[in-house]
């Protein structure tokens, strides 16, 4: 786990750089020209992507799957990055309900 948000609540940038480090070197993988931040429609969406992860690496892989799964070409849309987040939140919620 790697600290993203300090327990003011504050975004904790060094953090969320590690993050998007280990982001960079996992699509590195597949394309080593493609950068994580090119990626994103807006730079903000991937700054959201790693707050949202709470600096977990499988939930980083698992909203960053999602958000792919709704986009038909790069960029990642802002739109698609927030229906990732949904969809990921309302799993979690269904988890905690189920018998």
């Amino acid at each position: 786990m790697i600290m993203v948000q300090t327990p003011e609540n504050k975004s904790y940038q060094r953090g969320i750089n590690k993050v998007q480090e280990l982001l960079q070197k996992r699509v590195s993988q597949i394309d080593p020209n493609l950068s994580i931040r090119n990626m994103f429609e807006q730079p903000e969406a991937l700054q959201q992507l790693c707050l949202m992860s709470g600096g977990h690496v499988r939930n980083l892989l698992l909203l960053m799957k999602e958000a792919i799964k709704y986009t038909n070409k790069l960029p990642i849309t802002t739109r698609a990055l927030q229906r990732s987040i949904s969809e990921t939140r309302i799993t979690y919620r269904n988890t905690v309900y189920a018998d």
